[in-house]
């Protein structure tokens, strides 16, 4: 199928590469992590799939990201246990963490574009306290719509870096006022990939460019008095089994090229934004 008949833009079809990578890491022996619902997704849109080039490099750095997420949304709920908080997944994708991971106690929100939940509807049953939101994170009033339960944690992979630096800190400025006390684990792309008008090798074709990069993730403080820094974690630190010939050279390269990934919360402050 096409782009055109699948429904997705430039920027979704993002997603489905991503899929693709989760699906393949699932049916891996001894693989990062054990994904169904992504396998089954991958084989429902095998078609679309078939307009996606596959790239070795893209993919490890897609299911190590995973990994790591993984592992720190794992940590996080575990801590929050039985605080009735919740999930809010932020330009979801195909994400399927959500059945990776197992229920949580509250609730689970997917948020992306109306193209991006019309495919996620017919590819995952309705789940309670799953809820999708079929809007864009740059919308007004789709914040509001959603309880600022405490404890509350934010995701956003593979989103931030897509948005102009603006757009990006004004989102965040909104969700840190809104979500006092939460946390908000995402990730963030070296100061090489700024300015870049074509997606890596996987990408091709796609208008889906890099905006921004950082090469301390510290400096994420000075985005808004309310973000409090807490710890990141390059890719390149994980997995070096995955990353084949040339990894000492990856590593050597994780701050100005490499994809990290941040966690922050969200201090309590009465600066209007």
């Amino acid at each position: 199928m096409s782009r055109e008949g699948s429904g997705l833009g430039d920027l979704s079809q993002t997603a489905l590469r991503t899929l693709a990578a989760r699906a393949a890491e699932s049916a891996r022996p001894q693989g990062l992590f054990q994904d169904p619902a992504a396998e089954a997704a991958a084989a429902a849109l095998v078609a679309e799939l078939a307009t996606v080039p596959a790239s070795r490099f893209p993919a490890t750095a897609d299911v190590v990201r995973t990994r790591i997420i993984d592992d720190w949304v794992e940590e996080t709920l575990a801590g929050d246990r039985g605080r009735g908080g919740g999930v809010l997944n932020l330009g979801a994708g195909l994400c399927t963490r959500y059945f990776r991971l197992g229920p949580i106690s509250g609730v689970w929100y997917e948020i992306d574009l109306p193209e991006i939940v019309a495919v996620r509807r017919r590819l995952f049953p309705p789940v309670p306290d799953h809820v999708e939101l079929a809007r864009s994170v740059l919308e007004p009033g789709w914040i509001e719509q959603i309880p600022p339960a405490q404890p509350l944690l934010l995701i956003a992979e593979g989103l931030l870096f897509y948005l102009e630096e603006t757009a990006a800190r004004e989102l965040v400025s909104r969700l840190a006022a809104h979500f006092p006390g939460a946390t908000m684990i995402f990730d963030v792309l070296g100061p090489a990939h700024v300015g870049r008008h074509r997606e890596i090798e996987t990408l091709d074709g796609l208008a889906a460019p890099f905006h921004w990069g950082l090469a301390d993730t510290r400096s994420i403080e000075s985005w808004d008095p309310r973000l409090e820094w807490r710890r990141d974690e390059s890719i390149f630190d994980r997995c070096a089994e995955r990353w084949g010939e040339g990894f000492a050279g990856l590593r050597s390269l994780r701050q100005s090229h490499g994809n990290r990934i941040v966690q922050v919360r969200f201090r309590s402050c009465r600066t209007t934004v």
